[in-house]
This record gives structure tokens, sequence and C-alpha cells, in this order.
């Protein structure tokens, strides 16, 4: 085996997003990978950072950050938007 067959490819957990959905939806997360969190329509994302990237240590960055979640639009946001 050479150097390059020996190498252990670094790989992230797929992230969940109940409330919507992951930018883009693949089987597996390498190195690298970014990712962009969306929600479903009447929903926001409660979080300030929308993307994470794949780190070296197999973790998501800011990982150790409240996790993503989308919540519901409140009703006077939704009157907002319409007026």
């Amino acid at each position: 085996m050479n150097q390059k067959q020996q190498q252990k490819v670094i790989t992230c957990p797929k992230p969940t997003n109940p409330e919507g959905r992951i930018v883009p939806d693949l089987p597996v997360y390498k190195l690298g990978s970014v990712i962009t969190y969306e929600c479903n329509k009447g929903f926001k994302l409660a979080n300030q950072v929308a993307e994470r990237i794949c780190l070296p240590s197999g973790k998501w960055s800011d990982e150790d950050a409240e996790p993503f979640y989308c919540e519901r639009k409140s009703h006077a946001m939704l009157l907002l938007l319409f007026y």
C-alpha cells in the first residue's frame, strides 16, 4: 500500500433539520464540505449563521454552538409581509 491508500478519509456526520433541509443533501460529507441550513415555508432559521464546514476533526464548525433549528414565524411577522 502506498501512503495515499493509507490515508483515512475524513467525514462529518449527516446533519438533520426537521423543519427544513440541508443543502446540498449528500450521502457523505467529506473534509471541507460546506452545508447550508434552510427552513420550510412558514419557518425561519433561529440561528444567525446558516452554514457549517466539515473540519479535519470530523466535526462541523460551530458544533458546540446552539444547534440549528427552524422556528415557526410569528403571525405578526406574517401580517407585515402581506401589508
